[in-house]
């Protein structure tokens, strides 16, 4: 899920805001602003769906919570810029005396999960704004209403693939076959409904980031792998490609024994 950090306010103790939880329609119709939700928790993730989830009691000092009765599967929670998010079965707890409903969401291209999608075999190219129709993601489109194409990156513009026949759902095909056969990274935009794809080999500028016991980590915990530890890797790739003609040993094994001495 893309999403604009720069929108996100803090408060003078540098937390961030929270934010409203605007009930809607599936078509996106406003019903309210949810009030008196507990324990929020949202969980955004880049490139597979993210989730939100809290606790709504029925009654605070008595009083109703306004909108309780309609928090169920299938309705909408907008914020403004935490994303969007489909609600999916939530459940109910209670004591005679007192409801709490648990619920759970998941960032609103979830909607595509049941959108069946097929493919015949053949070679296909990733995306050409001006001849869509016959690309992968222009067929994906084809079962996606009112999502449309937002930045795709130049280099998967005329990139081909060879796929088997595929007949799964639309979600499943973006966010694991599509990126895995085209090496792409596939990114739904909740408040625009698009769908961007960025080149994985492409390179881009990064910002140092440190970790420490002073102002994030509470507590390091580092497990080692033992039985994935390795002194030999033998790479090949595609139509039989090896390092032979690079590696001065003149076989395809890399050694490194480093970590034993």
């Amino acid at each position: 899920m893309y999403l604009d950090y720069k929108k996100i306010q803090f408060d003078k103790f540098g937390r961030p805001e929270v934010p409203n939880l605007i009930l809607q329609t599936k078509d996106r119709r406003t019903i309210g602003i949810i009030p008196n939700a507990i324990n929020l928790t949202i969980d955004v993730k880049f490139s597979e769906p993210s989730e939100i989830s809290f606790d709504l009691p029925s009654s605070s000092d008595g009083i109703p919570t306004p909108f309780y009765d309609q928090v169920v599967g299938h309705k909408i929670i907008r914020t403004e810029n935490y994303g969007v998010f489909q609600l999916m079965k939530p459940s109910i707890k209670g004591d005679g005396l007192e409801e709490i409903k648990s619920v759970t969401g998941y960032s609103i291209e979830k909607e595509l999960e049941g959108k069946k999608f097929f493919l015949e075999e053949g070679t296909f190219n990733f995306w050409n704004p001006a001849d869509p129709d016959d690309t992968v993601l222009g067929r994906a489109l084809e079962v996606c209403p009112g999502w449309s194409v937002g930045y795709v990156a130049p280099s998967l513009i005329g990139r081909y693939r060879t796929f088997d026949q595929y007949d799964d759902y639309a979600l499943t095909f973006l966010y694991n076959n599509a990126m895995e056969t085209y090496r792409c990274v596939v990114v739904f935009d909740p408040y625009k409904l698009t769908i961007s794809a960025y080149d994985a080999d492409d390179e881009v500028s990064t910002l140092p980031i440190y970790l420490g016991f002073d102002n994030l980590v509470e507590e390091l915990s580092v497990d080692e792998l033992t039985d994935e530890l390795v002194t030999a890797m033998n790479p090949t790739g595609a139509d039989d490609l090896d390092i032979r003609a690079v590696n001065p040993i003149g076989t395809n094994w890399i050694y490194d024994i480093s970590y034993f001495i």
